[in-house]
């Protein structure tokens, strides 16, 4: 698979900065190409961060302090195994766990925004509920069952809470390719983030609206992946986050001036097999 996969790969200098829709139509390519390694390749950064989380709940409910030293450095690996794969080479399983041993600590502090961003959105939609459930019984008592007095409060609270998610989600978008630009800035996670947040701003319709796409294609792979007894969300959900990532990939190298390597279509690969008409046999 490898070597075909490899023969579907061309270089193009920069050029133009790609789109949106440029980059993600070359990460389905991609993806097509290779979806089983691919796919594996999420799907092995899934189960080892769900088996992290539940060992480490299990050790004194440690799960989100541990994430903090696990997730980020996984992630950059995932990075690094996809820009291998880009560039035309086997998928490489051990470049999952690279980051651990080249640039552990700056892929920690590249991926630190991005995690309290996540706890911060989780704090935003947990409080809250947990606060207005321990309010509604007694407050309804006082109202004596006049529940309509209750529905402008509820619609502000949700309005507030709503906003504060917005802002968060939007906020994280500027740290899309911290860990990405980590293997660029090994040196310093704080340079990598910096990188990050110089090209989200140089770039920032685009990547929201490529967030957008994702979260609505996301939506609809974890639907389909229900309709299969949830089972299926591991191939639909896996693979669009295969894709999501390789897209990344090419957006961080078309925007940072790098050479790209994009998949061609089965009907643009060389003929390899009987020679022209009219030329003289081989030897």
């Amino acid at each position: 698979m490898s070597e075909t996969a490899s023969a579907q790969l061309s270089p193009e200098s920069p050029g133009a900065p790609l789109g949106v829709t440029d980059a993600m139509g070359m990460g389905w390519r991609l993806l097509m190409s290779d979806f089983w390694m691919l796919w594996l390749l999420a799907l092995v950064v899934y189960a080892v961060v769900l088996g992290v989380g539940f060992v480490s709940c299990c050790l004194l409910c440690l799960a989100p302090l541990v994430m903090f030293f696990v997730y980020p450095p996984l992630e950059a690996g995932l990075f690094k195994a996809l820009k291998g794969r880009i560039d035309g080479a086997a998928v490489d399983f051990n470049s999952l766990f690279a980051a651990y041993t080249e640039c552990y600590w700056p892929a920690v502090l590249a991926g630190l925004p991005a995690l309290l961003i996540d706890v911060a959105m989780q704090v935003a939609i947990q409080v809250p509920m947990r606060f207005a459930g321990q309010l509604a019984e007694p407050i309804g008592r006082e109202l004596h069952g006049s529940g309509a007095v209750l529905i402008p409060v509820i619609i502000v609270g949700f309005g507030v809470i709503l906003l504060i998610l917005l802002a968060l989600l939007i906020f994280r978008l500027f740290f899309a390719f911290s860990l990405l630009a980590v293997w660029d800035r090994k040196e310093s996670g704080v340079e990598a983030i910096k990188m990050s947040m110089r090209l989200v701003k140089d770039h920032f319709w685009p990547i929201l609206g490529l967030s957008l796409l994702f979260v609505a294609i996301y939506i609809v792979a974890a639907f389909i992946g229900l309709l299969a007894c949830c089972v299926g969300t591991l191939i639909t959900v896996r693979a669009v986050t295969a894709w999501h990532h390789i897209t990344l990939v090419y957006l961080y190298r078309s925007w940072t001036g790098q050479t790209l390597v994009q998949p061609l279509p089965a009907a643009a690969m060389p003929e390899a097999s009987a020679p022209p008409e009219g030329a003289p046999p081989a030897v």
